[in-house]
């Protein structure tokens, strides 16, 4: 599991997240996530010249600031299971 960290900004209702730090370090099919709400995004697009990047789907929370990131290639996810008795 590694990760790569910087600063970016966050537009809600945006599949643009643009400002992005450290973009060298990003790359399409990596999750991005904003690190004040731990919601993570996979990136399906970057764009090195305009230092921004696109996210699968918009943005959900209303912040336009600048706010630290943290990205990865590696997800692991994690399921409640409901364990009954036979």
């Amino acid at each position: 599991y590694t990760t790569n960290s910087g600063a970016a900004t966050f537009t809600y209702n945006s599949t643009t997240i643009s400002s992005v730090s450290n973009i060298n370090n990003i790359s399409i099919n990596d999750y991005i996530c904003n690190t004040w709400n731990h919601i993570w995004y996979r990136v399906t697009g970057v764009n090195s010249s305009a230092s921004s990047v696109t996210i699968q789907q918009p943005y959900e929370y209303g912040t336009a600031t600048t706010a630290p990131y943290i990205s990865t290639d590696t997800i692991v996810g994690l399921y409640n299971t409901v364990l009954t008795p036979n």
